[in-house]
């Protein structure tokens, strides 16, 4: 009996054993289980975010993307300013010198008139007067002359004649 029964304990310990190693396997089995579980989770929430931003991609079609006509328009912005940007330094230094040659004339308006010719410019302006006034007195003349015809016209019946 001694030989069944060092065997029976040799059993028990034996069984024990697998026991203890069964429920290891067990253990292990589940914790794999759940680390799938999870990683089942975490692609189940990736391939729904995926589908989900698919779903967004496809229902944006057709519809203007905001950040990019923005965009496009601040570049084509930017180019028209570096068209326009050498000419509108012209202009800048145009009306500069238009304004320095305005100060320049305004500058020789006020300078006095050399003597020689302020003299010349006299003598011209008195000459002027002076015709002026010979074809005053000759216009005055032809019109006495012409008051004269037209009132002996009148006062004979007869017609005008120069």
């Amino acid at each position: 009996m001694s030989d069944d029964h060092n065997n029976h304990g040799e059993r028990i310990a034996g069984l024990e054993a697998g026991q203890r190693a069964l429920q290891q396997s067990i253990k292990d089995l589940a914790e794999i289980v759940a680390d799938q579980a999870s990683a089942a989770a975490n692609e189940h929430r990736q391939t729904r975010a995926e589908i989900t931003m698919l779903g967004d991609k496809m229902a944006a079609v057709g519809k203007p993307n905001w950040n990019v006509v923005v965009s496009g328009v601040g570049i084509v912005l930017l180019i028209i300013g570096a068209l326009f940007a050498p000419t509108q330094l012209q202009l800048s230094e145009i009306k500069g010198n238009q304004n320095q040659i305005t100060q320049d004339l305004r500058q020789h308006r006020e300078l006095p008139v050399h003597p020689v010719a302020a003299a010349v410019l006299e003598e011209r302006e008195t000459i002027e007067k002076l015709r002026f006034a010979a074809v005053e007195q000759q216009l005055a003349a032809q019109r006495e002359v012409l008051e004269l015809k037209i009132k002996i016209a009148n006062a004979n019946g007869q017609p005008i004649t120069f």
